[in-house]
């Protein structure tokens, strides 16, 4: 088991694995989503980070069965739904919602 340092600036608050088990997604105080690629030998490569919502991301999640490949993300106010392309961007962005956040997930998990 290694110890590995997410590049976040602030409290990380969630990590959640893809349904394969071989990405992770995390998300921080920082307002920022990460999602890291896990190697065939264990190792952890940042591939993907921006800026998610305007406060702190309280949860991630990806959902890759029935909607594609996509993160969901929250803050306390706003859900935002997130494309994968070759890179996550603002622009990617495919949906959001503002409204109070207590829990959020996908149906397939």
């Amino acid at each position: 088991m290694k110890c590995v340092s997410l590049g976040h600036d602030e409290r990380v608050n969630t990590i959640n694995f893809d349904s394969r088990g071989k990405r992770l997604v995390s998300c921080s105080d920082d307002s920022c989503i990460k999602v890291w690629d896990l190697d065939s030998n264990g190792e952890i490569k940042l591939s993907h980070s921006w800026k998610a919502h305007q406060g702190k991301v309280i949860k991630s999640i990806f959902s890759d069965f029935i909607f594609g490949n996509v993160i969901a993300s929250c803050s306390a106010h706003s859900i935002s739904i997130w494309e994968e392309s070759k890179i996550f961007e603002e622009d990617k962005k495919i949906w959001a919602f503002f409204i109070f956040i207590i829990l959020f997930r996908f149906l397939d998990q």
